[in-house]
């Protein structure tokens, strides 16, 4: 967690950092608010506080420093602390940029830094259409059938999510939109990977997509295009994702079998069909792009998640043999992946 900030004062920031962590509501609102009075502009108060602490946060949670309920109660703030700060400035007049659609990958259910990026938009004066949080692909394409809008950004908070953002980012390339995409789960070493998904530009952050979305609106409509073609086997990872859900099933009942009392509730038992979800949906992505390291962060994030909650970190390992030993053999790569994980 190291945010410096740029234009807001440091001791605010660290307030509603403080105030995040405690679950502080009110405080955190008053920091906000604060920022209000001092007379900097909703864009700024998100570009330089809102969105970096959430950012911290949420590396916080990848590395396990912060549980899942701390979280979800840092984003409940946040949201709360944009409301407020959205009741409190009245955008000024200006004139409508465009329109742009923003929404973010299939499977894709944090929404908070999407709305971030929805409202800096709309003050820069995008006409925004935001559809979050996770839906079909197909759908989307559907809702925009007949649309003349052309412009189009993809939020992927998790690089497990990574086949979601593909079909997401596929699916807005056939109806003729150039595409932006940011958020977690295109950082790091995945960054790179943007393009391979078919996203016309990375933006690290909503100032930056607001340069590169006049750049192409500048260029009219690219036409529809087809998907683009990763370096992995996008076949194989379709159909494993088709089948994901009898294949987390056998994953279940067979951990059930090998580790006897593990899932003996309900809730222990749908936490695991949760948990192998997000795990075989890593797989997927990392059978889309061919890049190892997808599922080997995932795992050791999970392994942490699984440490820092008091949970046994071995039960990864538990999910991992499943895996291997329920991936039916017309997932060859899918196989190898799993192989590949130390054991």
């Amino acid at each position: 967690m190291g945010h410096v900030p740029r234009l807001v004062p440091r001791s605010v920031f660290a307030d509603y950092m403080s105030a995040l962590r405690a679950g502080d509501s009110r405080r955190a609102i008053r920091a906000v608010l604060s920022l209000n009075d001092l007379g900097f502009s909703v864009d700024e108060v998100i570009a330089d506080l809102i969105a970096p602490a959430q950012e911290d946060i949420g590396t916080g949670w990848q590395t396990a420093a912060v549980s899942i309920a701390e979280e979800h109660q840092a984003t409940a703030i946040a949201e709360s602390a944009l409301a407020a700060l959205l009741s409190a400035q009245v955008p000024e007049s200006v004139q409508t940029v465009g329109k742009v659609v923003l929404c973010g990958a299939e499977n894709e259910w944090h929404s908070i830094a999407t709305r971030m990026v929805a409202v800096t938009w709309s003050h820069l004066g995008w006409d925004v259409r935001l559809i979050i949080p996770s839906a079909p692909a197909q759908d989307v394409a559907e809702l925009l059938g007949g649309s003349d809008a052309f412009l189009a950004g993809v939020s992927c908070a998790m690089s497990a999510n990574l086949f979601g953002a593909w079909r997401m980012i596929s699916a807005l390339r056939a109806q003729g939109c150039w595409v932006v995409v940011g958020g977690r789960g295109f950082a790091g070493p995945t960054s790179s990977i943007a393009r391979a998904l078919g996203a016309d530009s990375h933006c690290a952050d909503a100032q930056i997509a607001d340069e590169r979305l006049r750049q192409l609106l500048a260029h009219g409509s690219p036409g529809k295009r087809p998907a683009a073609t990763p370096s992995g086997d996008a076949a194989e990872a379709s159909a494993l994702s088709a089948s994901s859900t009898r294949f987390v099933a056998d994953c279940v009942d067979l951990g059930d079998a090998l580790r006897p009392g593990l899932l003996a509730s309900d809730l222990s038992r749908a936490q695991a069909r949760d948990d192998i979800a997000l795990l075989v949906r890593a797989l997927v992505s990392t059978v889309l792009l061919d890049q190892q390291s997808i599922l080997a962060d995932h795992l050791a994030w999970y392994r942490l998640l699984l440490g820092s909650s008091g949970n046994d970190p071995d039960v990864a390992e538990l999910w991992v043999d499943v895996m291997r030993r329920r991936c039916p053999s017309v997932f060859p790569a899918a196989s190898a992946h799993l192989a590949a994980i130390p054991t």
